[in-house]
């Protein structure tokens, strides 16, 4: 059973680094927890809390792995909101939709110059920054592979 797990540890760091395939992340870290949990131990005194720490070192490890480091991460997760789109670099297009009173859809599409952006990639996290023509504002931080708007 160790075979196996370790295969799929190390197959799924490998596609991770070699095709940037995010999701079998998942698998290496389900392989490698399956390894803690088999470890045979050599005292049974302190054994619990080496898994315990072996388990948390693996966390961190795979939120480390799981942050992206390129801009355009950011970028795909704003067009991923329904109000945005990243069209180019130096533009955003944001898509507002309204009802009439004769209760038909309008859709108003506006193209908004960037007059801002950032995005900075840290041990644990990354954050990213876009400021739009007029006061539109867009911040993000993302951790461990999961974006969050603050």
């Amino acid at each position: 059973m160790a075979n196996f797990l370790h295969f799929g540890a190390m197959l799924s760091l490998f596609a991770h680094i070699i095709f940037d395939i995010s999701w079998v992340t998942w698998i290496g870290v389900f392989s490698v927890v399956g390894l803690i949990i088999c470890l045979k131990p050599k005292n049974a005194e302190n054994e619990t809390a080496r898994k315990i720490v072996l388990l948390l070192l693996v966390v961190v490890v795979f939120n480390i792995i799981r942050v992206p480091t390129h801009p355009r991460a950011f970028q795909d997760y704003i067009s991923s909101k329904e109000q945005y789109q990243c069209i180019q670099y130096f533009e955003r297009v944001k898509m507002t939709s309204n009802t009439t009173s004769e209760y038909l859809l309008e859709t108003k599409v506006e193209v908004l110059p960037v007059e801002g952006y950032s995005y900075d990639t840290y041990f644990l996290f990354a954050k990213g920054f876009i400021k739009l023509a007029g006061e539109d504002e867009i911040k993000g931080l993302n951790i461990g592979g999961y974006w969050i708007e603050y």
